[in-house]
């Protein structure tokens, strides 16, 4: 397209960086809630067709930069609405909440770009490596200082079809296609040559073929479930505004144990509470235990988040845990949570911030989480067995569960009331059901504030209270579907081969 090229000359490269700023605040809408993943395309399209025109490498970084920055300025704001929980205390870490965090995923965007800019003159060339070069740093920023795999280029797919190719080589896998279509259709705004149509045209093929096996997977009859078990998940909506005191917390339990008793005993055979609903030492308090025993279904368990105290030796730590409690009131199996959030559960380089005034402050001597050991498997009776993920544990592909002993069911508590009526909580509950349909195992979800649910192994969702909703759901689990390819493969063979290639 001569005439654009002629244009956007004339017109200069601030206006570029502002249209690739503005492309990827667009893209932002193909992530949940809204799923228009239609809208993810024009601008990532008219990025790379940007990127073959820079003139410098420091151009190139510099609209990759932009286009990524817009992209998670959008798709992350909520980030920050957990600090209006106590703004005026927490008012001068905001700018660092709302715009840190995308400014170093838009870095690592960058550099893949980078690493792609000397092949630009060769558009087919430089489309595939640049697919390479991106899939590395979509790769990098899941591993890099704990991680953070949150809106991977994948997820604009959700809600359709494509979603289930994740049984075959995780969200990895499919962020690659993903950027490899977007890539190779950004040559149609320059006048593909015959190789980049043919190109195109078996990008597209694979990726039709794909959705129509999705669309016949999904078109199936409801999974049975296992017998003899029954699910109880509370969902109490405690807003966090009414959890800041020790008090607070404690009537937040009590409504959560109301609930519990108000709705029966019934055929239930287990009870899953949010992750910290119980907000004192579970571990220490045997009154406690004994109160919440009551609840227990004769013969079953009651699953709870808890904060966790452990001595070694002189020394205390601290976990952020579920607990598995009993009929007597004993704990019969403890997971303590090992992705910990940078920030709100540990403070990195907490030694050199405490040296700064206004860090020091709001740091204080508050102590941090320690992590555990890592996914495991718990048993407990009244439900099959299971690895339980805390939070944003649900996020991280293929880290969730126990491979040497696998599970028949995962589950997940969560607090997502920190990000109130946002798209945080819409965008965590769906990654959430992607590890689901990766691992081929149902999902039972406590949220706080919500969503929770219980989804079958092809992401389906049976049962399910809406976000910021008061509710309880009794429901049966699902049977797990034979382990699916991505088990085998896993995305360590994904990443040997991003590597290599790169």
């Amino acid at each position: 397209m001569p005439a654009l090229s002629s244009w956007l000359q004339r017109r200069g490269f601030p206006l570029r960086l502002l249209l690739c700023f503005l492309g990827g605040a667009l893209g932002a809408l193909a992530l949940p809630p809204f799923s228009w993943t239609v809208l993810f395309f024009p601008g990532f399209m008219a990025t790379v067709f940007y990127l073959r025109a820079a003139g410098t490498a420091r151009d190139g970084f510099a609209l990759a930069f932009f286009y990524a920055l817009g992209f998670h300025l959008a798709g992350l704001y909520w980030i920050s609405a957990s600090l209006f929980v106590d703004i005026a205390r927490y008012i001068w870490v905001l700018p660092f909440s709302l715009a840190g965090l995308p400014m170093w995923l838009a870095f690592l965007f960058a550099l893949g770009a980078l690493a792609a800019h000397p092949l630009r003159v060769r558009p087919l060339a430089h489309a595939l490596l640049l697919t390479l070069t991106l899939s590395a740093s979509e790769i990098l920023r899941g591993f890099l200082f704990t991680g953070f795999p949150w809106n991977l280029f994948g997820t604009v797919w959700i809600h359709t079809p494509l979603e289930q190719s994740v049984a075959l080589f995780g969200i990895y896998g499919l962020t690659f296609l993903t950027l490899l279509a977007a890539c190779l259709a950004s040559l149609l705004l320059s006048g593909p040559s015959r190789a980049a149509w043919l190109a195109m045209a078996g990008c597209g093929a694979l990726l039709l073929a794909l959705a129509g096996w999705g669309a016949a997977r999904l078109d199936t009859p409801p999974l049975p479930v296992v017998p003899d078990i029954r699910l109880r998940i509370v969902q109490p909506d405690i807003a966090q505004s009414e959890r800041r005191t020790f008090r607070q917390r404690m009537a937040g339990l009590r409504r959560a144990m109301a609930m519990t008793e108000e709705n029966g005993a019934g055929p239930v055979t287990a009870i899953l509470w949010p992750e910290t609903l119980v907000p004192d030492f579970l571990t220490a308090r045997a009154d406690l235990r004994r109160e919440l025993a009551r609840l227990v279904p004769e013969g079953g368990s009651l699953l709870t988040g808890t904060p966790a105290l452990f001595r070694d030796g002189p020394r205390l730590h601290y976990a952020n845990a579920l607990a598995v409690l009993n009929g007597e009131g004993a704990i019969t199996g403890l997971y303590e949570k090992h992705h910990l959030v940078p920030f709100g559960e540990f403070v990195p380089f907490k030694k050199w911030l405490k040296t700064v005034p206004v860090a020091a402050d709001v740091i204080g001597a508050r102590a941090d989480f320690s992590p555990g050991p890592g996914a495991r498997t718990l048993r407990a009776a009244g439900l099959p067995s299971f690895s339980p993920l805390i939070c944003y544990e649900a996020v991280f592909s293929g880290g969730v569960l126990d491979n040497s002993d696998p599970p028949q069911l995962l589950v997940q508590i969560t607090n997502d009331a920190w990000f109130g009526d946002t798209t945080g909580p819409y965008q965590h509950f769906e990654q959430a059901r992607l590890r689901a349909i990766e691992e081929g195992l149902p999902l039972a979800r406590a949220a706080n504030t919500g969503i929770s649910a219980v989804i079958d192994p092809l992401g389906r969702v049976t049962a399910r209270i809406p976000l910021e909703q008061t509710g309880v759901i009794d429901a049966g689990i699902p049977r797990p579907l034979p382990q699916p390819l991505f088990r085998w493969l896993t995305n360590q063979i994904l990443f040997a081969l991003a590597v290599f290639f790169t």
